[in-house]
């Protein structure tokens, strides 16, 4: 560094020091060509300014250091919001399945030996969320496609009606029991759409149990399912 400094002609150094003693950095100066040397009242003068210029890189360094702590800050809250989402999202999710498979599973018991075919029908939607459980804990559990906010869609030619009656089907007992009025309109051909089966029948799901949850007085739900000019809509 020195023989660097002698190559530009530079025949004064002095450290900027913050308060603490830490080096900021150098401050270096070459005479005019005409004297060669520095006056007293120069190198003053230059003292003067490299004080002042260690005193400004010091306030600098520390408010970039506040403003680092603070965006740490904020990242921290931000990722704290983030988790609080991404567990209640993931409790909303596996809570529907999971109150299906129970509500049913309390039919059946009280069924008992009565009416086989209510019975087998409530054992085919017990199957059923117990498979859509089971694809949902998969996508849960793969933290790599979790980190890059990225869902986990199958897409194959899906039939809509099959889709939605699934999740009314699920849905039913729970309108039973709350003593909700339900009436849902499906086409009787299929509607072919291509689309993730699970998330339809995840969407109906979400739209019934909270238009059941936060209706008021006497409770009426009813479910629509049309073509329009090539779009299929869930109302």
């Amino acid at each position: 560094k020195e023989i660097i400094l002698k190559r530009l002609g530079c025949a004064l150094c002095i450290p900027l020091l913050s308060e603490s003693g830490d080096l900021l950095g150098i401050f270096a100066a070459r005479p005019s060509s005409a004297t060669g040397t520095f006056s007293e009242e120069e190198i003053d003068l230059l003292l003067t300014v490299s004080a002042q210029a260690a005193e400004i890189l010091d306030r600098l360094n520390l408010q970039e250091k506040i403003i680092l702590e603070q965006e740490e800050r904020k990242k921290i809250v931000e990722l704290n919001k983030l988790k609080s989402y991404f567990v209640s999202s993931v409790s909303h999710e596996l809570r529907t399945p999971l109150t299906s498979i129970k509500m049913f599973a309390e039919s059946l018991r009280i069924l008992k030996h009565k009416e086989p075919r209510k019975q087998k029908e409530y054992l085919e939607i017990i199957e059923g969320e117990t498979e859509r459980l089971s694809r949902l804990i998969e996508n849960i559990l793969d933290f790599s496609k979790i980190e890059r906010g990225v869902k986990d869609y199958h897409f194959s030619d899906t039939d809509v009606v099959d889709a939605v009656r699934r999740g009314v089907r699920a849905m039913k007992y729970q309108f039973t029991v709350e003593g909700a009025e339900f009436l849902a309109r499906l086409p009787k051909k299929s509607l072919s759409l291509w689309a993730d089966a699970d998330a339809i029948e995840e969407v109906v799901l979400n739209l019934l149990s909270n238009a059941l949850k936060y209706s008021t007085g006497k409770k009426k739900v009813g479910l629509r399912l049309t073509r329009r000019n090539g779009v299929v809509a869930i109302e």
